[in-house]
């Protein structure tokens, strides 16, 4: 009933934010403090990142309800925290967003001026550098937003930065914002 679905959805996000609470700032953690690099991959299915980001959420909210409880995950929240998988990355520093312009083409930016592309969906990832910035600037920016759309990207960082391309990455356009 809507009732039960309520009452379902609220313990979901409860225990959601009582994980997060109970693991303090881990996701921040810079990779390299941890043993491994990884990053999730969005199935073919999941062609947005609002359906990836709500079936994520159920997933982390499974596995925090099992953390927090000593049992088992209700058969729907375990199934969909089995869905995730591991993939290793090219650096270690901070991932900040994801976003693909097709199936299989994608980006991923995050501090340190971290930029990998992938071209197989996300099961591998190719570090990437924009070729209008010198290297040792681009290590001082954190790339925070990304978006694509039909080969046109546009990436926003800090210090204030806008990048843009029109060719799915091959070149990109820095943005004057002054």
């Amino acid at each position: 009933t809507t009732l039960e679905h309520k009452v379902t959805m609220r313990i979901v996000l409860l225990s959601s934010a009582l994980a997060l609470l109970a693991s303090g700032a881990s996701a921040f953690v810079p990779q390299h403090a941890r043993q491994s690099s990884s990053a999730l991959k969005m199935s073919a299915s999941e062609s947005d990142r609002r359906s990836f980001v709500a079936k994520s959420g159920s997933a982390a909210a499974a596995a925090s309800f099992v953390a927090a409880t000593g049992g088992a995950a209700a058969p729907a929240e375990a199934a969909a925290y089995q869905m995730w998988e591991k993939v290793e990355l090219p650096f270690e520093d901070t991932i900040y967003d994801i976003d693909f312009d097709s199936d299989t083409h994608g980006y991923i930016v995050g501090a340190r001026g971290a930029l990998a592309e992938t071209s197989d969906g996300g099961k591998t990832w190719e570090a990437r550098s924009f070729s209008n910035l010198d290297p040792d600037e681009e290590v001082t920016y954190r790339f925070q937003v990304l978006s694509f759309k039909d080969g046109e990207g546009w990436v926003l960082g800090k210090p204030t930065l806008l990048l843009h391309t029109k060719d799915a990455g091959k070149s990109w356009e820095r943005i004057p914002l002054s």
